[in-house]
């Protein structure tokens, strides 16, 4: 897993997304050992946490995949309110992953926000962006990006843009990633303006 101790733009996105959250119950996330103190920073408030990395080397990181410790949960009942899949892999790799999550917690009936990040390397933006769409209706996401961030307050080929109201799309090092938000919301049947602006 890469680690993000020098990623100040990916911290400040997750902040950004994550602010208006609730307090939950569960969060259930992905990280490595070098960044759960900066992690823990830009998490909504919460009782429990679980994390999770195939090679811990702390014993507050779970050895398990997210989907074999999400199964683990909700065979305890214990359901997490918030689940950050922060894959950053393709949705070739690890959108079923996402699919396979999301389906589960749909199931639950329950208030639950997923976040995810990809990257889009080999699959592009816009078949990123319509995969996103076609597999959960709950999201707001747009192919047409509005700027986040200034030029001036990023580095060299950095940038951080908008795409509708609950996906930011990004290049801090390496790939160009994107990030969002599905809210699923119990009993709620409705979608949303796919194409709409706001951000």
């Amino acid at each position: 897993m890469k680690s993000y101790n020098n990623c100040p733009l990916k911290r400040d996105i997750q902040l950004c997304m994550w602010i208006t959250e609730p307090h939950h119950r569960t969060i259930l996330g992905l990280s490595s050992p070098e960044v759960v103190q900066d992690y823990l920073q830009v998490l909504p408030k919460h009782d429990n946490l679980i994390l999770v990395n195939f090679e811990p080397i702390d014993e507050v990181i779970n050895c398990n995949s997210l989907i074999g410790m999400f199964d683990i949960l909700l065979y305890r009942n214990i359901i997490p309110t918030f689940i950050d899949a922060d894959f950053c892999k393709s949705i070739k790799s690890c959108g079923d992953d996402l699919i396979y999550i999301y389906n589960k917690c749909k199931k639950l009936n329950k208030d639950i926000t997923i976040s995810f990040t990809f990257s889009i390397r080999g699959v592009g933006l816009n078949s990123t962006i319509d995969w996103l769409r076609n597999n959960f209706y709950e999201i707001c996401v747009s192919n047409q990006c509005f700027r986040r961030n200034p030029k001036e307050v990023l580095g060299k080929r950095q940038f951080s843009f908008y795409c509708g109201r609950d996906c930011i799309y990004y290049r801090e090092t390496g790939d160009q990633m994107i990030t969002g938000l599905i809210r699923i919301k119990k009993d709620d049947k409705q979608g949303c303006n796919h194409d709409s602006q706001e951000v």
